[in-house]
């Protein structure tokens, strides 16, 4: 289960998704992705016992990035609003 501060994190972020506000708040979302990552660790973990397949993959073979690619979209908004994994064997 995620810690209610990764997703106190998220709704600050969805409030004030600028450059500035992230930076100053870098802490919390390095906190927030560790807290990610051990959860998708512990599912990984629990996939592999049904699968060994599973076991090939490391958490950072699945996590994606919080930073938006804003080169050709009208929303200029530089973050994404969660956090997300891709598990795929």
């Amino acid at each position: 289960m995620l810690k209610p501060t990764t997703l106190q994190f998220l709704n600050d972020l969805k409030q004030h998704n600028e450059r500035p506000w992230f930076q100053n708040n870098k802490e919390s979302y390095l906190d927030a992705k560790k807290d990610f990552e051990q959860f998708i660790q512990r599912l990984l973990l629990e996939l592999t016992a049904l699968d060994s397949d599973y076991g090939k993959l490391s958490v950072k073979d699945c996590v994606f990035r919080i930073y938006r690619d804003i080169r050709f979209s009208k929303d200029k908004t530089p973050y994404k609003l969660h956090l997300a994994a891709g598990i795929n064997k």
